[in-house]
């Protein structure tokens, strides 16, 4: 257990006496610089580890390895959830209105040391609003969803965090308190430790022996000649001025014997394609991940 320094634990104190006065802090983060050994592996191990450690956990995944920048979030401590056109300006004043009551404690970091809402939107509005959590493969998700994550693990360049946060009551005991924070920084650090297991190919250790693919079968949602026919039909409105733009898209769906390895995908993704971001939101026993090159915006500290 980690001990509490005299000016951290007259912190504590602080917190809890302003908890009881109005506008006061409604929530407590402790946070915590971690070495720098296994900084390169942290984010990739705490995501597997969490499946052992933290089953059935509500978790968020974010990484861009050529950055060396890497999120993972655990549990859902509070919830801001959005849908309809201003969904995003709902989104930014509730977020401001929970931070507001946010007391972090522990090592200094820059604002993206956390703690930070973690979770994303839906590229159409109406999700989770006029027609529900109905689209094929979005089911529970909704239209916009951020959470404050019980525990936080952060990664910049060289430097790495760990953050765990509890809801905050007028009179907590401080002792128990310092306690709870703690373990939560030891279930991040003893996920990181946890080994693998039922590791598949794309994710064996170097020098382990190569596994056997799983067999997958695959089925679309419409015939090859339906793609083709809508590929021409694109290429036409674009050759008429019609259409400057447009992505024509199908989905398949893959079935795998004994269920997929998203964690093992989740590597591979990564090593294949490094300057990109993996992602991952797990919630209510579904797992939306994937691989993108796009960033349309990037803000750190205050702006409009």
């Amino acid at each position: 257990m980690m001990t509490c320094p005299a000016a951290l634990e007259a912190a504590f104190e602080s917190a809890v006496r302003d908890a009881a006065r109005p506008g006061g802090p409604r929530w407590l983060a402790l946070r915590v610089e971690t070495s720098a050994q296994a900084d390169a592996d942290a984010a990739p191990a705490i995501h597997r580890g969490i499946d052992r450690e933290l089953p059935g956990a509500e978790r968020f995944y974010w990484e861009c390895p050529a950055e060396a920048r890497a999120v993972v979030g655990v549990g859902a401590l509070e919830a801001v959830e959005v849908a309809g056109e201003g969904r995003f300006e709902e989104a930014a004043r509730e977020a401001r209105e929970l931070f507001s009551g946010v007391r972090v404690l522990g090592s200094e970091g820059p604002a993206l040391a956390g703690p930070l809402l973690v979770g994303g939107f839906a590229f159409d509005s109406r999700l989770g609003a006029a027609i529900g959590d109905e689209a094929p493969g979005w089911e529970g998700f909704g239209s916009g969803r951020l959470v404050l994550p019980r525990l936080l693990f952060v990664r910049a360049g060289p430097r790495s965090w760990c953050t765990a946060i509890r809801r905050l009551s007028a009179g907590a005991d401080v002792r128990r308190e310092w306690q709870a924070l703690c373990a939560g920084i030891s279930e991040l650090k003893a996920a990181m430790r946890a080994p693998r297991a039922g590791a598949r190919a794309g994710d064996s250790q170097p020098g382990s022996a190569t596994l056997a693919a799983p067999a997958y079968r695959a089925s679309a949602d419409a015939s090859h000649a339906h793609y083709r026919g809508r590929v021409r039909a694109a290429l036409q409105a674009i050759a008429t001025g019609d259409l400057e733009k447009v992505v024509v898209a199908r989905s398949i769906r893959l079935h795998c014997e004994g269920g997929f390895d998203c964690r093992s995908l989740l590597a591979t993704l990564g090593r294949a394609y490094p300057s990109c971001v993996t992602f991952a939101i797990a919630r209510r026993g579904a797992e939306w991940l994937g691989a993108t090159p796009e960033r349309l915006a990037a803000l750190e500290g205050e702006g409009e």
